[in-house]
Formats: C-alpha cells, sequence, structure tokens
C-alpha cells in the first residue's frame, strides 16, 4: 500500500497524459473551458492540452499526499516536500506559460540533486561518487544527441530526445522506457527508411539486463543500509552493494559497445551519397 501511496502521481500523471493524447479535441476543449484562468491567453490547443492536463493532475496528486499525511498526523518525509515544491513551481509554469520546457528543466534540478549526495556521500559514507556522477552525465548527454540524429533520419522517431533521458529519472517508467528509445535510436540508425524491419539485437537485451540487475541490488543495499540495526542487515547490504558493482562491470561493456556502433551507423550517412536526404544529422 505504501509503494501505491508513494507512486500514486506518477500513476495518475501517465494514465491523465495518455488518456488526453488519445482525445487531444477533447482535452483541449475541457482545459481550455475549466482552466483557461490558469493559462497564459485563456486558451488550451490540442497539441499541449495532455501535458497541462497531466501536470495538474501531478500537482494536486502531490499535495493530496502531503494533506494526507498531515491529516493523519504523521511525519511528512523531506523528499516529499522537495518533490512538492519542484512540481508545484515548474508545474505551475509548465501551466501558466503553456510551455513543456519548464518540465525539461528537470536535469538540471536533478543535477543539483547529484551534488548534494556527492556531499553525503563523502562526509557520511565516506564514498567518492564524482566518477560515477561524470560517467552518467556523458551517457546521458551521448543519448540526447543520439536521439536527435535519429529524428534528422526519420521523422517517425516516437521518443524526443528530451524524454529519452528524462525516462531514466521517472519511477515505474524507467524499468522500460529508456530501453525503448535506445532500441529505436538503434533501429533507425541501422536502416532509417525501415526501421521497423531491425531485429532487436541481443547487445542492448545484455545491456538493459545486466543495468536493471545494477539499479535493482544498488536500491536494495541503499535501503537495507538505512534499516540495518544489526550486524546481519549490515552484511546482507554489503552482498547486494557487491553485486551491484559486479553487474555494473558487464552492463558499463555493453552500454559501450552499443556507443561503438549506433555511433559508426550514423557517422555511415554522413559518410554516405543518401545522407544528402538527411542535411542536420551530425555525428553522436
Amino acid at each position: 500500500m505504501k509503494f501505491f501511496f508513494d507512486f500514486l502521481p506518477v500513476i495518475l500523471f501517465f494514465g491523465t497524459f495518455k488518456y488526453a493524447e488519445a482525445r487531444t479535441e477533447v482535452a483541449a476543449a475541457f482545459a481550455t473551458d475549466h482552466l483557461g484562468f490558469l493559462v497564459s491567453g485563456g486558451v488550451v490547443g490540442t497539441e499541449e492540452a495532455p501535458v497541462l492536463l497531466a501536470t495538474l493532475v501531478v500537482i494536486m496528486a502531490t499535495m493530496l499526499q502531503v494533506g494526507i499525511q498531515l491529516a493523519r498526523r504523521k511525519k511528512v518525509d523531506g523528499m516529499l516536500w522537495v518533490s512538492l515544491a519542484i512540481i508545484v513551481v515548474f508545474g505551475g509554469a509548465t501551466i501558466y506559460f503553456r510551455d513543456d520546457t519548464f518540465i525539461k528543466w528537470k536535469p538540471t534540478i536533478l543535477y543539483w540533486c547529484f551534488a548534494v549526495a556527492l556531499l553525503a556521500s563523502q562526509l557520511f559514507f565516506k564514498k567518492n561518487l564524482i566518477f560515477f556522477v561524470a560517467a552518467g552525465i556523458f551517457s546521458l548527454r551521448w543519448i540526447y544527441r543520439a536521439n536527435s540524429n535519429a529524428h534528422c533520419l526519420n521523422a517517425d522517431m516516437s521518443m524526443s530526445p528530451g524524454w529519452n533521458v528524462g525516462w531514466f529519472f521517472v519511477p515505474i517508467a524507467t524499468w522500460w522506457k529508456p530501453y525503448e528509445g535506445i532500441r529505436d535510436i538503434w533501429r533507425i540508425s541501422a536502416n532509417a527508411q525501415k526501421p521497423t524491419s531491425v531485429e532487436r539485437p541481443s547487445l542492448l537485451v545484455r545491456w538493459w539486463t545486466f543495468w536493471l540487475l545494477t539499479n535493482i541490488a544498488s536500491t536494495v543495499s541503499f535501503r537495507l543500509q538505512f534499516r540495518a540495526t544489526e550486524v546481519g542487515s549490515a552484511i546482507l547490504a554489503d552482498a547486494f552493494d557487491i553485486v551491484s558493482s559486479i553487474a555494473l562491470v558487464p552492463a558499463t561493456y555493453f552500454f559501450l559497445a552499443i556507443v561503438r556502433d549506433i555511433t559508426e551507423m550514423q557517422q555511415r550517412y554522413i559518410a554516405n551519397d543518401d545522407a544528402t536526404s538527411f542535411p542536420q544529422v551530425e555525428s553522436a
């Protein structure tokens, strides 16, 4: 039940977005009639209606979470307060200006969180996370550029560069959405004209399998460390930490192989005469 309560805003966000996305005309009319006073100009278009409605729902859901905790006279977790502040400020700006750019600033906020995590890890856990954060930033930067190149090669690329990076930070969806983005980048880079004819490479499956194992083991280890009251619990936490570290090695190897192969495929479009059809493509 607690798990569902924690992720309720995320579930409602995606549910609202998908529902409105399938009914853009109805969503735009509803948003204009009932929420027009919240947006600049008072009119909501069909393209922006889904994300605006979903953003409003997630703001209300997060407020409801805090309200329920306060009504039950329970302590409101610090991260929930932070989450509420971020979603109200940036979500409110997205609604008022009818511009999802503010939501896309989320990575910048996350980088600040990384900075805090670096300080905390150095002070309390005696671990230096600079290398891992730097590797993560460079990896996400490459994914963003590779996705942008894929859009130039084929306009039907479904996932935007921003979301291809952003899905890594969305609870629940992070378990499969980033993989779908990399898979589509691979297919378009291999055959821009007929991407659906490209078979799913086993390299992607191996990378994602070890990546999930790394994250699951790391999450379990992190939670056990905070709840450990006995020696046995601390040892178990260390065991999961070791599993996470071991799994990270093949995950990194396979990801670097993916970076190499996709980059080479995209560079071939620049070298070939056919690349003249895609003048905006740049090397990843």
